[in-house]
């Protein structure tokens, strides 16, 4: 039984498929940024490590994330991924966002950590580790358990 955090709600495989994750997460995601805004898509890897796909589109302004190295998260995946100021009922309008916003963090210094507070928080499963690599179209985090 593994309990994972996506976008700061708490999704338990003993009582959900991987498919209840992925469809229960988007929901949450719909009712935050909007219908059609984000897709979302959990895997399980092995028996303590799950994949979750974060797709998005930001615009012209977003550069090739693979220049950045993949210790560093861009602020809004982190954002979206963390569930940082949900609230429901609103929208994200991605392509059209000005390029003050592209900053970037470090995966091990902010986006972890902060992901394993949340866990603990939360009652999720321990964390061991977590993973990301980005590209135009989505990220990818890979959560490992302890």
């Amino acid at each position: 039984m593994s309990k994972i955090c996506i976008s700061g709600a708490v999704y338990d495989s003993k009582g959900l498929s991987l498919l209840g994750m992925s469809t229960l997460a988007q929901y949450r995601l719909d009712d935050w940024l909007g219908v059609n805004a984000v897709k979302v898509d959990v895997k399980e890897l092995g028996p303590k490590e799950y994949e979750v796909t974060i797709w998005r589109k930001y615009g012209d302004w977003y550069e090739d994330p693979q220049h950045w190295g993949q210790n560093r998260v861009f602020c809004l995946d982190e954002q979206i991924f963390l569930g940082l100021d949900y609230q429901t009922g609103t929208r994200a309008d991605f392509e059209h966002l000005p390029g003050r916003y592209v900053i970037y963090h470090g995966l091990e210094e902010q986006v972890e950590k902060e992901y394993k507070q949340q866990a603990r928080e939360l009652h999720a499963s321990r964390v061991k580790s977590l993973k990301h690599e980005a590209f135009l179209d989505k990220v990818i985090f890979t959560i490992t358990l302890a």
